[in-house]
């Protein structure tokens, strides 16, 4: 993916914010939970033959391996440390642009409603291609057996998200057009 390229290739840069981001956080990246399935030209799943990101919730040892021990990984280190954050990163091949999907169905008056929405505020406001109007907040038919939502429903953690990339690219806004939806809902 260029996008983990891109963030590890920023993580290790000598920038100030790459350093503060080092210096504060431990960083967990996993390029790619199936390789397998990549080099038979697939994308989502496995030599087993299932979307492998719809095996979260009971994944099997055997069958979806990389699935079965991120996920153990993952609660581990939730219990074990300030686990602040999950990113699952995917192409997308439906919507144009960069957006994300979230666990952020909190009502008015709970303070996740708000905490869930800052991470892609903030992308919105930083990155030009990310568009903010494109995020959704719930949970979809079907997305039960999801990373995000496993990882937000089952571990417990509420700062949980799928950035999605088009496989057909970004448009870039026009002028002054990132500031305007940068200031949009949240």
């Amino acid at each position: 993916s260029w996008i983990v390229h891109g963030l590890i290739g920023f993580l290790l840069s000598p920038g100030p914010e790459a350093q503060v981001l080092r210096n504060h956080f431990v960083w967990q990246i996993v390029p790619m939970l199936n390789p397998d399935g990549v080099v038979c030209g697939n994308y989502r799943c496995g030599l087993c033959g299932v979307d492998l990101n719809r095996q979260w919730r009971h994944p099997s040892e055997a069958l979806h391996s990389t699935v079965y021990n991120l996920k153990r990984v993952i609660a581990r280190s939730k219990r074990r440390s300030a686990l602040c954050m999950y990113i699952d990163l995917h192409g997308h091949s439906r919507k144009h642009g960069i957006f994300s999907y979230a666990c952020g169905q909190f009502g008015k008056e709970d303070y996740r409603r708000f905490t869930v929405r800052m991470f892609p505020k903030l992308l919105g406001m930083l990155t030009p291609e990310f568009e903010p109007n494109n995020c959704r907040w719930h949970v979809g038919k079907g997305k039960r057996g999801t990373g995000r939502v496993v990882v937000a429903k089952d571990v417990g953690l509420t700062e949980t998200y799928t950035i999605e990339a088009s496989f057909f690219g970004a448009a870039v806004p026009k002028e002054g057009a990132a500031s305007a939806s940068a200031g949009g809902q949240a």
